[in-house]
């Protein structure tokens, strides 16, 4: 029979320390809070990633994790089924590549230099909603994090969804690291802001999500419909308006958002809608 020890306090418990839950770690345990951060594996371990991240990440984490960046992207090359290839070359970067298991590892780290305790190869086996808090059992212990009641989408009871856990990933490209980072961001900020007025709710993160990411992917989904759907047709134009490519970059960088962006790539474009229109039509 299992006998589990006395239960342990904390402010926050964070499940997983992928880059949301070490990032929302690292920001809390800087502010003061007591937080334990749960992972089922052992870092560094190695993760299925392409490990793109777009150079808008330098708006939110410190120089730092530029320790672990592999390889820094100026440009891209675009084909259609593998022919008719073109680069568009930038003299910024415009992404970094990262091995996971070094960039996670280095987020750990460093909410571990922070003041986080952190339990490797722990995976939690069951959680319940506390009157006062929630409770999070494992093999090897049960800890309580104790939070006003909320209920609300991306809140769970007392829990905040971040990350892939949130479904945070571009519609357009699938890059998921700057999203998870940024949700950990925004989730830390709603417990402190919390935490330092009870007035406060942690639906604001809800808020701030949907303001910030949410918005930004109705614009992307909007684009990945037409790009997916008629690849051939937008290839031909990436080579038409390589200005509209360069402005894209400009989201990558962090200098346009996608909403910015639609905005002025359908001034920028010359074609008229039936044009594109008949000429989807042909190539469909």
């Amino acid at each position: 029979m299992l006998i589990l020890s006395d239960v342990k306090a904390y402010d926050a418990l964070v499940v997983g320390m992928g880059p949301a839950g070490a990032t929302a770690a690292y920001q809390l345990s800087k502010a003061g809070l007591s937080v334990l951060g749960l992972d089922k594996a052992t870092h560094p371990r190695y993760k299925v990633c392409g490990g793109g991240l777009s150079a808008r990440i330098d708006h939110i984490l410190e120089d730092d994790y530029k320790s672990v960046v592999e390889h820094t992207v100026y440009g891209i090359q675009f084909s259609y089924r593998g022919a008719d290839p073109f680069c568009l070359d930038s003299s910024s970067p415009i992404a970094y590549m990262v091995m996971r298991d070094r960039f996670d590892h280095f987020l750990l780290e460093k909410a571990k230099r922070a003041g986080s305790e952190v339990h490797e190869s722990e995976p939690v086996t069951s959680c319940r909603q506390l009157p006062d808090g929630i409770e999070v059992i494992t093999d090897r212990g049960r800890y309580l994090a104790k939070v006003d009641r909320e209920s609300v989408g991306l809140v769970s009871g007392q829990a905040l969804l971040v990350g892939d856990a949130a479904h945070l990933i571009d519609p357009l490209f699938g890059e998921g690291i700057y999203y998870a980072v940024r949700s950990g961001q925004l989730a830390a900020e709603s417990i402190l802001n919390q935490a330092h007025d009870r007035r406060r709710s942690l639906a604001d993160y809800e808020e701030a999500v949907r303001r910030e990411i949410y918005e930004e992917f109705r614009v992307a989904a909007r684009m990945a419909s037409i790009v997916y759907s008629y690849p051939r047709l937008c290839h031909r134009l990436l080579s038409r308006y390589q200005s509209i490519v360069k402005l894209y970059y400009d989201v990558l960088r962090g200098r346009e958002t996608y909403q910015t962006f639609y905005v002025r790539a359908k001034g920028m474009a010359k074609a008229s809608a039936k044009e594109l229109l008949l000429e989807a039509i042909s190539l469909r």
